[in-house]
């Protein structure tokens, strides 16, 4: 009965210390595990943002795309900021392969598109986004106006390049009539015989 006493006496400070170490660890840990927490937290919502500014930058562009430095840009931070995700990687290196591929087509274009498409999809399941795959391909918005200038400002670039490189020259228009250069002389020519004058005279 007495040792019986004894051990269950032990038992009970063994249990007290483990719980009293216990209780001191997670004092002591708790911080250190908090901070840990929220560093992940942190590291996880900068990463979020980084994937939702490239995703951004193509949903705003889609209509324009390579007409515009930034969609250009998002394009080429898809291997880094997505990749984590297969999918999205996947998506990107077929659409890549198909832009080197060529000449331009209506065909080509259209496959484009479509691969395109394909790529803002799977970049917004990534991220969470309910979007549909007509949504992403029928909703982007260009004004005329934009692609007027757009054409205009490659016309105005080709003409300076062909001036300056010397394969092109500038027009000339007076009084809205086109400029005709004057047919002259050949300095090479012969000069014309001097007559004489009838009565003799000199």
């Amino acid at each position: 009965m007495g040792v019986a006493l004894r051990a269950e006496a032990i038992v009970g400070t063994l249990l007290s210390m483990v719980y009293e170490i216990v209780t001191v660890a997670a004092i002591l840990a708790g911080p250190i595990l908090a901070v840990q927490a929220q560093s992940w937290l942190e590291r996880r919502r900068e990463q979020r943002d980084r994937k939702l500014r490239v995703f951004r930058t193509l949903m705003a562009t889609r209509a324009r795309k390579a007409a515009s430095p930034s969609h250009v840009e998002a394009l080429n931070l898809i291997s880094i900021e997505f990749h984590d995700d297969k999918e999205v990687r996947a998506a990107w290196n077929v659409y890549l392969d198909h832009l080197m591929t060529g000449p331009a087509s209506d065909v080509w274009v259209d496959k484009m598109q479509d691969l395109f498409t394909e790529l803002l999809f799977q970049m917004a399941e990534s991220l969470r986004f309910d979007f549909d795959k007509v949504q992403i391909k029928k909703q982007g918005y260009t004004p005329v106006l934009y692609e007027n200038l757009e054409s205009e400002q490659a016309l105005l670039r080709q003409g300076l390049i062909g001036v300056l490189t010397g394969r092109g020259s500038i027009p000339i228009h007076v009084g809205g009539q086109p400029f005709v250069p004057p047919v002259l002389p050949n300095p090479m020519a012969a000069l014309p015989d001097k007559k004489e004058p009838e009565d003799g005279r000199r």
